[in-house]
């Protein structure tokens, strides 16, 4: 869950924000509205290759198909993978 801040706290704290960020988001808002999201590099690049897989409709849509067949209990094993592979 993202923490909350006031833009004036921000600002005070501005020199701590890159330690409080290294986990999670912190929304700083500005009149009890949300103005700006601070997020670490590794933050924003977690976003973005989220963002870059989910847009991928042929992989959404195999996922789920693999998640109905691991819910109905339809998996085989590691051995049989490797059989079936070749390997």
């Amino acid at each position: 869950m993202a923490k909350y801040i006031t833009l004036n706290q921000a600002q005070k704290e501005l020199s701590q924000l890159p330690d409080e960020i290294i986990d999670e988001p912190m929304i700083i808002t500005d009149k009890d509205k949300p103005v700006i999201i601070a997020m670490s590099p590794s933050q924003l690049d977690s976003l973005l290759e989220t963002i870059k897989i989910l847009s991928d409709q042929e992989f959404c849509q195999q996922l789920k198909i693999g998640i109905k067949e691991l819910n109905q209990g339809e998996t085989i094993s590691l051995e049989e993978l490797k059989d079936e592979l070749g390997l």
